[in-house]
């Protein structure tokens, strides 16, 4: 028995030895356990060192200049809505009518002066809208103001032979509601425009209700 434990014994020592009688290394060697002092396998979501990454990155993100306005994100503003407009003509026609009153009404009588082209020109600037706006306001502008038959103000016009009234079209003086005619005291001679005559166009003025000699002194 004792030689037959020595043959065995040999027989083991002599398969864990390798060339010049060194021990051979398991080929199972047994797992090495994890702890404070082994290192951990690096994180999947970055690099385990940072330092590495450098060198990929760009200059802009190196230094402290300002980025490229090309690589910029622009930001686009939103789209303002844009203002409908005021729909005049769906007012009702008698709000119309008092708006034409407003913009179209002389502050005085009307008649044939130098500066109407201040003052009444502007005025009726709204009759060039559209043809709605200058037919009613049309109506309002010769059916709320006064008009002189024959002109009163001295200058080109005080001996013109053809009246405001006479300059008027056929349709115009039919909307005519007021008139004045002007006499000044002492007049024995009047301009020789002052002519009563078909050309003068009152036969037109069928809608008159108001005529209006200022200054007459009675009899």
């Amino acid at each position: 028995m004792p030689k037959g434990k020595a043959k065995g014994q040999g027989k083991w020592k002599h398969r864990n030895k390798g060339k010049g009688g060194a021990p051979r290394a398991d080929r199972n060697p047994p797992p090495t356990p994890a702890g404070p002092s082994h290192p951990t396998l690096p994180s999947p979501d970055g690099p385990s060192n940072p330092g590495d990454e450098i060198p990929k990155l760009s200059m802009n993100g190196l230094t402290l200049c300002d980025p490229d306005p090309a690589e910029a994100p622009v930001l686009i503003p939103p789209k303002k809505k844009k203002k409908q407009p005021f729909r005049f003509l769906d007012l009702p026609p008698e709000l119309r009518i008092e708006v034409y009153t407003h913009f179209v009404t002389a502050d005085d009588v009307v008649d044939l002066n130098t500066e109407n082209h201040k003052y009444i020109r502007k005025k009726l600037s709204i009759l060039k809208t559209c043809k709605l706006i200058y037919q009613e306001a049309s109506h309002v502008f010769y059916g709320k103001n006064t008009f002189r038959i024959f002109p009163t103000q001295g200058g080109r016009y005080f001996k013109t032979k053809k009246p405001l009234l006479a300059r008027l079209k056929s349709h115009q003086r039919r909307m005519l509601t007021s008139l004045e005619l002007r006499l000044g005291p002492g007049w024995t001679n009047p301009p020789r425009g002052w002519v009563v005559n078909p050309a003068l166009g009152l036969h037109d003025c069928v809608n008159v209700q108001k005529n209006t000699v200022p200054d007459l002194r009675p009899l």
